[in-house]
């Protein structure tokens, strides 16, 4: 082994990379139903949703629900995948919490797309935060960034809310909806049905 490829190695700490992590966890969880159940699970659990939708395009998927999160940090760090263990919205002694490995939104992006974006009414304000798999590819990292929406995406996000709150408005003060782009296999037919029958049980 080279010099050059030991140092590239070294700088990894001998864990697999980034790339190679999107690879296995490709190649590994073939079925593209069982991301949507967490999904599914996290607006129900994490947010005490009522009400849910799944919206499929040709080239991409949104999901959305009337829920909330708990603190705009829990938010800002949704995409991470490092779990501290003192994380507020963890309870460790309920284990009907589902995901408290705190990887389940993060991989099911990865197994879809390749771009999410994910959008949160707090208290009239839409923020948003991004998951990237060609910068967490090439840098290997993931940001806990938020920022505000712009109007159009402002306009959007109204749009999906009252599909299942037909008299929305923002100062409601809850909601979210998250866009997976550049999706990995188009929406089909025959995928939509398989999701459907995946959510029938």
């Amino acid at each position: 082994m080279s010099s050059i490829s030991y140092n590239a190695i070294a700088q990894t700490n001998g864990r697999t990379t980034s790339k190679q992590e999107i690879i296995h966890l490709r190649a590994n969880q073939p079925s593209r139903e069982a991301p949507f159940g967490e999904f599914w699970d996290n607006s129900i659990d994490w947010g005490k949703s009522t009400k849910i939708f799944t919206i499929f395009t040709s080239n991409s998927i949104i999901l959305g629900d009337n829920g909330n999160f708990n603190s705009i940090e829990a938010f800002q760090t949704m995409w991470l995948k490092t779990k501290l263990g003192d994380e507020t919205r963890y309870n460790q002694n309920d284990e009907t919490q589902l995901g408290k490995y705190n990887a389940g939104a993060t991989d099911s992006v990865i197994i879809l797309g390749n771009n999410a974006i994910a959008y949160h009414n707090f208290d009239g304000v839409i923020k948003k935060t991004e998951f990237d798999l060609s910068r967490y590819q090439r840098d290997g990292t993931i940001s806990a960034i938020i920022i505000d929406a712009t109007e159009d995406e402002i306009n959007d996000f109204e749009k999906y809310m009252k599909l299942i709150i037909p008299d929305y408005q923002l100062s409601m003060g809850c909601g979210t909806f998250i866009k997976i782009n550049n999706i990995c296999k188009s929406n089909s037919q025959y995928v939509v049905n398989k999701v459907i029958k995946f959510a029938k049980g």
